[in-house]
């Protein structure tokens, strides 16, 4: 099938484009960072680990995001990982390089990805500063959105074994 083509490129090209600025839009700049920890029990250092992961998460995915909206606006040279980055996002499937940090459904697309992605890094703000503030005391944890939660229920148990 022919492409649809016109001054700035296929069709396909520019809903891809215009993906990607979404996605950088609801992706925070800078993830929480773990340094405002400074405890030095178990829940406080497994919540800096998390935070550390986030970090390095959020890094990866907006930078392959800026670099592939770069390539697709002719401002860059495509590379290899480019154009396996293209290949997944094109359809709107989940890059291995992504979904290797939690565990994610195989079939889960890029949009509820990235959501999902938003909210688990809010939910880590709000616990980095709970643990900054006076600790966790009485604050509520999602599990389920944490990237290591097995980690965090071992830093449980560690931690109510010294109390």
């Amino acid at each position: 099938p022919e492409e649809e083509l016109d001054a700035e490129g296929p069709k396909w090209s520019r809903t891809l484009r215009a993906s990607i600025e979404n996605w950088l839009q609801l992706l925070p700049k800078a993830a929480v960072s773990a340094s405002e920890i400074k405890g030095e029990d178990p829940i406080q250092r497994c919540v800096a680990r998390e935070a550390t992961l986030a970090a390095q998460i959020l890094n990866k995915v907006r930078g392959d995001l800026t670099r592939l909206h770069a390539c697709l606006g002719g401002e860059e040279q495509t590379t290899n990982d480019i154009r396996e980055l293209l290949h997944y996002l094109r359809t709107s499937s989940l890059p291995p390089s992504w979904r290797k940090h939690h565990a994610v459904p195989p079939k889960m697309k890029v949009d509820p990805w990235i959501g999902d992605l938003v909210q688990r890094l809010g939910k880590l703000q709000q616990l980095v500063a709970a643990c900054t503030d006076k600790g966790l005391g009485s604050h509520q944890v999602w599990l389920g959105g944490l990237f290591q939660p097995g980690a965090f229920l071992t830093a449980t148990r560690q931690w109510t074994a010294r109390v």
